[in-house]
């Protein structure tokens, strides 16, 4: 029983951890400058698609599968994040 308890006391704490960051500025948009800086969302990697509602992602991101489609709307200005196939973000790019 006390490892289900220290399991709980580490899901608080990734939550917390999300929860603040959520409230943070947005860290891939340069005041000024119009872009994608990928590189400020490199800390996605590994999360579960369901954590993302808790960052501040620019307006026009697109998360999508990496195997899908793109699609022929290249934006250079717009993050994608790419999910791999068990809704893990595999790679965060701009176009």
């Amino acid at each position: 029983m006390a490892g289900r308890g220290s399991a709980n006391v580490v899901a608080l704490g990734t939550t917390l951890v999300f929860i603040g960051m959520a409230g943070c500025q947005n860290p891939g948009m340069v005041p000024g400058r119009s872009g994608c800086d990928a590189a400020a969302y490199r800390h996605l990697r590994g999360l579960e698609e369901s954590a993302l509602e808790f960052f501040r992602l620019p307006a026009d991101s697109r998360v999508r599968r990496a195997d899908a489609d793109a699609g022929a709307d290249y934006v250079s200005a717009r993050l994608n994040i790419l999910l791999d196939e068990n809704g893990v973000v595999s790679a965060v790019r701009c176009g």
